[in-house]
């Protein structure tokens, strides 16, 4: 059998403000990339190791980024690779309730030990008409009002979750704990897969964010960190904090752009700026709105910025190891610039950071 899987991917060329297509195989026996332009029938980029990149990357509607350029994977390349991918790999949804969310990261800790891969993930606020909506295919159940009260009476979290023979395996997990089993919306055999992922993850979003963008401050999980399988480890640890909640979280690619437009405060402050940007735009992030149940929401009160920050860490995880042991970054970073979590430094910054990731990126 051929070591390689080719998919077809689009790069935007900010240069010429054109999107770009090309053939992009991927060797993953020694991880090196090839790029074809098919227009001009001509290698665009000659066979070449490229570190930051795993298998688990390439998958339809990922993005990856392949020396600076950020590559949306639209579609399988050859028949040979759609077949092999097609074979054993399988994409589901999870739908956590209201009452589930404190339960978060022992969730995603589930996925990950049970071999999935996570996909993207959303935390949504639906009110009647949506939920409704949602759960069309429920509408003649006989508890039908009271599953729409409940996802109505506060935010639910939407996860893509791939692997092999995941819809079986992942619905077979859940209903094999009772207690477990409460976290989630039930969905039948008859569940529409691709229809509830466009529900919660196609723009413009049926769906809205959670956040409030009000006494709260931001966290984004990195994609190192994501890469590195310690997503799930660094939300329990948030979660494990009582007087911290997490009241709105989703996934993110940036472009480079973007996280260089969000990290502008620090251009000239920072030593090593543009590897702050580098890293931000590499891959998956997530992005957390952390509110502090200490404060009231209809208050203009800012210090949960100071107290969530005093549980990251100093921007060095050398020095947290010395300085806070037990903070984010001294557990979970390993540079400056791979430092596991970004937080709001400024109290006056934790609204702004929370609108560019909730509101502006949300069109």
């Amino acid at each position: 059998m051929k070591d390689d899987f080719v998919f077809e991917v689009h790069w935007y060329d900010s240069n010429s403000e054109q999107t770009r297509k090309f053939l992009l195989t991927f060797y993953p026996g020694d991880n090196s990339v090839e790029m074809f332009d098919p227009k001009i029938r001509k290698i665009f980029l000659k066979r070449i190791h490229c570190s930051g990149v795993d298998a688990k990357d390439f998958y339809i509607g990922n993005s990856v980024v392949i020396f600076s350029r950020r590559l949306q994977i639209v579609d399988y390349g050859s028949e040979a690779t759609r077949i092999r991918l097609n074979s054993h790999s399988e994409t589901t949804i999870a739908v956590i309730r209201p009452g589930g969310i404190s339960s978060l990261g022992d969730i995603l800790k589930d996925i990950d030990t049970c071999g999935y891969t996570l996909g993207k993930a959303r935390m949504v606020q639906l009110d009647s008409q949506c939920a409704r909506e949602f759960l069309f295919s429920k509408r003649e159940d006989e508890d039908f009002e009271e599953i729409i009260e409940e996802l109505t009476s506060g935010p639910i979290i939407a996860l893509e979750i791939m692997g092999e023979k995941v819809v079986c395996g992942w619905r077979s997990h859940i209903e094999s704990d009772s207690k477990h089993k409460l976290n989630f919306v039930q969905f039948d055999s008859t569940q529409n897969v691709s229809k509830d992922l466009k529900f919660f993850f196609s723009n413009p979003y049926r769906a809205k964010s959670s956040a409030n963008c009000r006494n709260s401050t931001c966290c984004i999980i990195k994609p190192h960190a994501i890469k590195e399988g310690q997503l799930s480890s660094i939300i329990q640890d948030i979660q494990s904090h009582e007087h911290f909640k997490i009241t709105a979280l989703e996934s993110f690619h940036l472009q480079y752009a973007n996280a260089e437009e969000f990290f502008e405060i620090y251009k000239g402050i920072v030593e090593d700026y543009s590897g702050m940007v580098k890293e931000l735009s590499s891959g998956r992030c997530i992005a957390l709105e952390i509110s502090d149940t200490r404060s009231n929401l209809n208050e203009n009160n800012t210090e949960v910025v100071s107290r969530f920050r005093e549980i990251v860490g100093p921007s060095d995880p050398t020095l947290c190891k010395t300085l806070r042991p037990h903070s984010l970054r001294a557990k979970y970073g390993r540079s400056k610039d791979h430092n596991a979590v970004h937080c709001t430094d400024l109290p006056e910054d934790g609204v702004l950071e929370l609108e560019y990731f909730f509101q502006i990126l949300q069109h």
